[in-house]
């Protein structure tokens, strides 16, 4: 069905005379259907919250972009802030965040932006997320107008808001293009308007903030006319082939259920993202132990990071494979997720402090979503308890020690093609030309070795010597993507998000005795191409 101007007007009258929040499913509204009704509660005088949830590029600026240009149109509108910007974050934490961030103060206008930190995220996750949100707000009562904003970046990341937007009828801002075309008719480069490739500077704001009004203005201009002022809501059904994650939240660990030894509640550090953290639960020494049961199939915490002040910790779910949380590597604030769509069981988060940690770590909140079910049945508990990890100890490879071969591809940065990974290149036909690495160290630099950091291929291998054989660990650091053999067998490719290049990825593996050949297929990324590899002590 087309929908002419005076057709929506009164359909959107009738719905406001019957008093219904939602619209039906074929009944599909212009775009921007949510945003009149908000602008004409303003123009009466009643007041007004506008809540902006996103990443660091939404928390540099603190009215939101709009919330000044609104007040100059509506001063007889009490206008509200509420900036749910959260550095480094992308969609993934803003669904357990946006109860307490944004929820809680009932907005009538919601901007979304996170774009840009969902970059790193496969397509089908990143959607999910942004629909989750979206629905959420949707859902509620009284639901919020909401408008999808585009960040502007030197290298454009992928539009995922777009396909939303326009499933779900909502306004979506692109800034980008008018960004460029700005930039071209004023004879500006890049820097004028921006910090970096992602973070505007004051003007670059201020430009953000008419942006954004001059894609409202229509919808204010429409607000002049006679017609509803509470918003409705039209939710088809979803574009995610998995349910929508729509009861995400965030509780301080210290007012949580859990079970620990050696680690205590206490405040969060005097540092800027203490805003964040009320609290946190915190250990000093090694092998400290933490466990908290969480009924749910998403899971995860938020814990503080501070550069050379504070250590490192093993995380595990259903004590499965840990992941190593180092939490010194630079200031701030990292998260990590188990799921989503977990088993409906009782699940069990655990954080070890390692055997040498003499520095502290801190968890200030327990995450969970998707906690509608039956989670008395307990998970099953994997191959890595405590007592287990209480003896890892590991010994890295020197650099000298590898020989390397390439680079090979590279037609295109890898953040637009990341096809060379699976393209057979020499060494993995046992061809090519190889080279000692040399140096000192344990780090393996192929962006010094082959002069790139931002596409294409290289190669590396060793031989590892083992008296017996059997079951080892191997820890590998590396920036972006890899493939991995051990005796010419193929045992892991990693090709998406694995954290920090501080935080290894663990390889489970069985050595054969004696030597064993390993071979490393590393791919290049934007600002990166090195790795290190430690492998579990053999026990005497």
């Amino acid at each position: 069905m087309k929908w002419s101007v005076g057709s929506w007007m009164l359909l959107a009258t009738l719905i406001f005379a019957v008093g219904c929040h939602s619209l039906p499913e074929t009944e599909i509204p212009p775009v921007g259907y949510d945003l009149a009704p908000v602008f004409r509660r303003a123009a009466a005088g009643q007041p007004i919250t506008v809540a902006a949830i996103g990443g660091s590029i939404t928390q540099a600026d603190h009215e939101c972009w709009i919330n000044d240009l609104l007040r100059k149109r509506y001063p007889q509108s009490t206008i509200t802030t509420v900036n749910a910007g959260m550095s480094a974050t992308g969609s993934e934490l803003g669904v357990f965040r946006l109860r307490k961030d944004v929820l809680d103060h009932r907005p009538d206008l919601v901007l979304i932006e996170f774009a840009v930190n969902d970059n790193g995220l496969p397509d089908e996750a990143a959607i999910r997320y942004v629909e989750s949100l979206v629905v959420r707000l949707k859902s509620l009562p009284k639901p919020p107008a909401v408008v999808l904003v585009r960040a502007a970046s030197r290298t454009p990341a992928p539009d995922r808001l777009q396909p939303v937007a326009e499933h779900y009828r909502l306004l979506h801002v692109d800034i980008q293009a008018p960004l460029e075309k700005h930039l071209a008719e004023q004879n500006l480069q890049w820097l004028d308007l921006m910090t970096d490739d992602v973070h505007p500077n004051e003007t670059g704001h201020a430009f953000y903030g008419r942006t954004i009004l001059g894609a409202l203005e229509p919808f204010m201009a429409a607000a002049e006319e006679e017609g509803p002022s509470s918003g409705t809501a039209y939710l088809p059904a979803p574009l995610s082939a998995r349910p929508l994650i729509l009861d995400g939240d965030m509780q301080l660990l210290s007012e949580t259920l859990y079970q620990a030894t050696g680690w205590r509640p206490g405040p969060a550090p005097q540092d800027w993202w203490r805003c964040f953290f009320p609290g946190a639960v915190w250990a000093d020494g090694p092998d400290a132990e933490l466990m908290v049961p969480v009924a749910a199939r998403m899971a995860g915490v938020l814990y503080l990071l501070k550069a050379d002040d504070q250590g490192s910790f093993y995380l595990t779910l259903d004590e499965g494979l840990p992941q190593l949380v180092n939490c010194a590597y630079r200031g701030g604030y990292e998260y990590r997720v188990f799921g989503p769509d977990l088993a409906e069981k009782e699940h069990r988060i655990s954080a070890l402090t390692r055997f040498d940690s003499k520095r502290p770590v801190g968890i200030g909140w327990l995450l969970t979503a998707q906690r509608e079910g039956d989670f008395w049945t307990p998970a099953e508990q994997g191959d890595y308890p405590a007592a287990r990890l209480k003896k890892w100890r590991f010994a890295a490879i020197p650099a000298a020690e590898w020989e390397w071969s390439g680079p090979y591809g590279g037609e295109r940065p890898t953040l637009e093609d990341q096809s060379d990974l699976e393209v057979v290149f020499p060494p993995e036909l046992e061809q090519g030309e190889w080279r000692k690495v040399g140096g000192y160290g344990e780090v393996v630099d192929f962006a010094a070795l082959t002069g790139r950091n931002d596409r294409g291929v290289a190669y590396a291998r060793t031989t590892l010597q083992s008296r017996r054989g059997g079951p080892r660990m191997l820890a590998l650091k590396l920036d972006y993507f890899a493939k991995v053999w051990l005796n010419g067998k193929l045992i892991r490719t990693i090709a998406d998000g694995h954290g920090n290049t501080q935080d290894p990825v663990y390889l489970p593996v069985v050595l054969q005795p004696g030597p064993n050949e390993l071979l490393i297929k590393l791919h290049s990324g934007s600002r990166g191409n090195q790795f290190s590899l430690a492998v579990e002590e053999e026990v005497p």
